[in-house]
């Protein structure tokens, strides 16, 4: 395979059975974060954005 950083060399070594991930603690736990984060990123976005909507924003262009 060749990328931008030169030519890489792969060779498979072992090829594993589709399964399915039973559905444990830890896995749960996993997606409990990642539906927690991505749900506190949308908060910090609507916040945000209701602070643009209220603050008065001047642009000064450099004087040259």
């Amino acid at each position: 395979m060749e990328t931008r950083f030169g030519l890489h060399v792969l060779k498979l070594l072992e090829r594993l059975p589709p399964h399915i991930l039973p559905f444990d603690d830890k896995l749960k736990g996993e997606i409990v974060v990642r539906l927690d984060h991505r749900r506190q990123e949308e908060a910090t976005l609507n916040y945000v954005e209701t602070l643009k909507k209220k603050a008065q924003i001047q642009i000064w262009a450099p004087l040259n």
